[in-house]
């Protein structure tokens, strides 16, 4: 289920185009199976009231992870969103928006911050856990690049083009902190091979089956998100899923598509 190698580049591909234009339907039938799994959903480990920063993806707002918020904010964590607007995906905001934002949270709570962020979202939080170590407890990113594409993704085209920056930029070391990269093989946006992390000894790549877009809803995730922010300080472990819950956690994809 996790550790697979990053695929070299040459080998990486466009997700197929069917799977782009069902994201949407995909991805509200994601939402619309919350209602079913709520039950299992709250018999997840419950929080310790660590303040948790929780960063929308690229042109979505607060908006996009209200469900993720509000589900966190029932297991007893203490939740905060981004608070700027729109993510206009500019670098820039790491250092005027983000980072600042794990700041005050560190020391208004006096306890490190965990960070969730969803496709450029999770771009951010890496970023800011390479940044401040010291504050950040934990990463975990929904469909987020560790490195840029070799190839241009259906997304690349418009994030270029709002600002003006190259998506080959994109490049973010890894945080000294445990990292948790959710990714799913029916990704419809962007291919999963450049978000899978290096092997490492709090590192894992966990796959879901999910559209890119309901990724901040779907139940599955929001189960890995709450199992992997229960975890003590300190003594990080593989995600493991419940034994009635491995339909919900395929293994990793083993090969490239071709």
């Amino acid at each position: 289920m996790r550790e697979t190698p990053p695929a070299t580049p040459d080998l990486q591909r466009l997700p197929p185009f069917p799977l782009l234009l069902t994201e949407g339907p995909r991805a509200a039938l994601d939402l619309a199976s919350l209602f079913v799994t709520w039950p299992w959903l709250l018999s997840a480990p419950r929080g310790d009231g660590h303040p948790v920063l929780v960063l929308p993806g690229f042109f979505a707002t607060d908006a996009y992870t209200m469900v993720l918020r509000a589900y966190l904010r029932a297991l007893g964590y203490s939740v905060q969103s981004w608070g700027a607007g729109r993510n206009w995906g500019r670098w820039g905001a790491l250092d005027a928006i983000v980072v600042p934002r794990v700041e005050r949270l560190h020391a208004a709570h006096g306890r490190k911050v965990s960070l969730v962020g969803a496709s450029m979202g999770g771009l951010y939080a890496r970023a800011a856990a390479h940044r401040l170590p010291d504050t950040v407890r934990c990463v975990v990113t929904l469909s987020s690049a560790v490195r840029p594409p070799a190839e241009r993704t259906y997304i690349t085209p418009v994030y270029e083009a709002l600002t003006r920056e190259s998506a080959d930029t994109l490049a973010v070391p890894l945080a000294p902190v445990p990292c948790t990269s959710v990714i799913s093989p029916v990704d419809g946006l962007s291919d999963w091979q450049p978000e899978l992390l290096p092997p490492g000894e709090a590192a894992e790549n966990v796959a879901v089956v999910s559209s890119h877009l309901g990724m901040a809803w779907h139940p599955a995730v929001l189960y890995l998100v709450a199992d992997r922010l229960a975890q003590p300080e300190g003594q990080w472990q593989p995600f493991r899923p419940p034994a009635w819950g491995q339909l919900f956690y395929p293994p990793m994809p083993a090969r490239p598509r071709t």
